[in-house]
């Protein structure tokens, strides 16, 4: 079966009452079937079973999926689908006489609902994949929360689980084809609604209006907790004279520039980790920037770091961040009923790129540093004010000392290479830092890049930087989701080029994320600026977004291609 657009006939239509561009499982649609013309036609044929004629009214919701794989000789076209749910009423019964009204309250479901083989389609779930989510349930289970745990990137089994468990899907299309291969691949998630005029003998009259329902998001924005942060962590090595305190504001003779090659065990060296807390959980219209934060921790084994023989820190070079570069990455992963294997597999990926524009040197700042120190008595240096390269501050109300180095200067020494690694452990609090045991405190907080950059997310485009206008994705930005035969995941990508002693050196780094749907507070906040007109708009960008380019108003009799 195609996909359903918007589709009316001559004196049938669709009217929803309040009519809303999104919605959510467990609201109830309003409206009335409104018929200008009589039916059937009043023949002497029809005349006797005009008592015999129904006005019904339809909703279902189905997920589907084509792969068209052209070969030299042949072409292989795999299809399948899944019927979430199909439910009808009649809501009139008797000949049609025109004008007439007919009301009807439908609720959308809250869930999938039973029945998938009886639909004519069933899906059962691979035994590796069953293995994995058992692990990832697992592994939720330790770590609580509502939102813990990714527990995703896999299809569901509509014979082994309990189908009303599973929430509904939002409303979905990506279609790609390949360009040099020319095969094609689909996938669709849709919310029908349809209105038809029935009578034996006589051919029936429908009318359908596509509905963009979208999946449960939280009551209102996350925060805290809710992000799961996880710690992705790059080490890097300096060999450079630049790290000498006597070098740092001259240049390097092509002699000294070349030394490191030949004697790299004289050259001064330092190495670091460069820690990016980031969010496994990602909400498209929030209020607040996407929380990104960055630091260093000071690797000083002698092995590695040359020029903190004491570890005193505030003998280290800055590690300034320089630029950045972002990016989502969406994968759809299909499966349709397979001719030598059960099922048939492909995947497709899109990118969506968050774009900053240059950076500016106000943009530019120096990474601070996350490490453990010791508590004394006598109260720390003003770092924020001393000049010193490091430029450290304490979050820790405790009075404490660092002691004096032999320049006279107050100093930081960290506990033990093994307390700077704890330093970030991601079971940490990465907002609010506080002693964490006696004698001991953390020294520095992760920079908050992401509110630093001003990095928001939309379903349509991205803003950054204090933008007022989003820069487009160009796709919609779909929520995340599994269903039985479609799923869809998302990571996270980034790259961030760093500086130290006139060294250029970019960390890269990827994670999963899930994209949630936008909370229920900014839902509500959004609908009420929007009004029915706006609305109405917004229900037109997102049927252009899922190729239904025709508009509600436009009430074309026909449905897209051949599916």
């Amino acid at each position: 079966m195609p996909r359903y657009a918007f589709k009316g006939v001559a004196g049938l239509n669709i009217d929803i009452t309040d009519f809303q561009s999104v919605y959510l499982p467990g609201d109830t649609l309003l409206g009335h079937v409104s018929c200008r013309e009589a039916f059937p036609p009043p023949t002497k044929k029809s005349a006797d079973k005009a008592s015999r004629t129904e006005v019904r009214i339809r909703l279902f919701g189905r997920a589907k999926t084509k792969v068209v794989r052209e070969g030299t000789n042949t072409t292989q076209i795999y299809r399948g689908r899944a019927v979430l749910f199909d439910q009808s009423q009649v809501v009139s019964q008797g000949a049609v006489v025109e004008p007439a009204r007919f009301p009807f309250a439908v609720a959308i479901p809250e869930t999938s609902q039973p029945g998938f083989a009886a639909r004519g389609d069933d899906w059962k779930r691979e035994a590796s994949e069953s293995v994995l989510l058992q692990r990832q349930q697992q592994s939720k289970a330790k770590e609580g929360g509502e939102w813990g745990g990714l527990r995703h990137g896999f299809y569901l089994s509509s014979s082994q689980d309990d189908v009303t468990k599973h929430e509904l899907p939002s409303v979905y299309y990506f279609a790609s084809t390949s360009g040099w291969s020319g095969s094609k691949f689909e996938a669709y998630i849709e919310y029908v609604l349809e209105a038809s005029l029935v009578c034996p003998g006589t051919e029936s009259v429908t009318a359908h209006l596509p509905l963009f329902i979208r999946s449960h998001s939280t009551a209102k924005p996350i925060e805290g907790g809710d992000y799961d942060f996880r710690v992705c962590e790059a080490t890097r090595l300096l060999r450079t004279e630049m790290l000498l305190a006597d070098n740092a504001e001259r240049k390097l003779t092509f002699r000294e520039r070349q030394r490191r090659f030949w004697t790299p065990s004289k050259t001064p060296r330092y190495a670091y980790t460069a820690k990016v807390v980031h969010p496994t959980f990602v909400q498209l219209e929030h209020p607040d920037p996407i929380p990104l934060k960055l630091s260093v921790a000071p690797k000083l084994h002698k092995e590695l770091t040359s020029i903190c023989p004491d570890g005193d820190l505030t003998l280290l070079p800055p590690v300034e961040f320089m630029s950045f570069e972002l990016s989502l990455k969406s994968k759809t992963r299909i499966r349709t009923p397979g001719s030598l294997t059960k099922y048939h597999e492909e995947e497709r990926e899109h990118e969506f790129p968050i774009r900053f524009g240059p950076f500016q040197a106000n943009h530019k700042f120096k990474v601070p540093l996350v490490v453990r120190g010791n508590i004394r008595d006598e109260p720390p240096p003003d770092y924020s004010a001393s000049g010193t390269s490091s430029k450290l501050a304490a979050t820790s109300s405790e009075s404490h000392h660092h002691g004096k180095n032999n320049n006279g200067q107050f100093s930081i020494r960290p506990v033990d290479e093994d307390t700077i690694e704890a330093a970030s452990f991601p079971m940490l609090d990465y907002s609010h830092f506080s002693p964490s045991e006696e004698g001991q405190y953390i020294i520095g907080t992760p920079f908050d890049l992401g509110a630093h950059l001003g990095i928001h997310l939309s379903q349509t485009g991205s803003s950054t930087l204090g933008a007022a206008a989003e820069s487009p994705f160009g796709r919609w930005l779909y929520p995340s989701f599994d269903t039985y035969n479609v799923s869809l995941t998302y990571q996270l990508e980034w790259t961030i080029r760093l500086s130290c002693a006139g060294e250029s050196q970019d960390v890269h780094g990827i994670a999963a994320v899930r994209v949630l749907p936008p909370s229920k507070e900014q839902d509500a906040y959004k609908k009420g600026l929007l009004g029915p007109g706006g609305m109405q708009k917004e229900y037109d960008n997102l049927a252009m977004a899922m190729g239904l380019t025709e508009t509600a108003l436009g009430l074309v009799a026909a449905t897209l291609g051949a599916f």
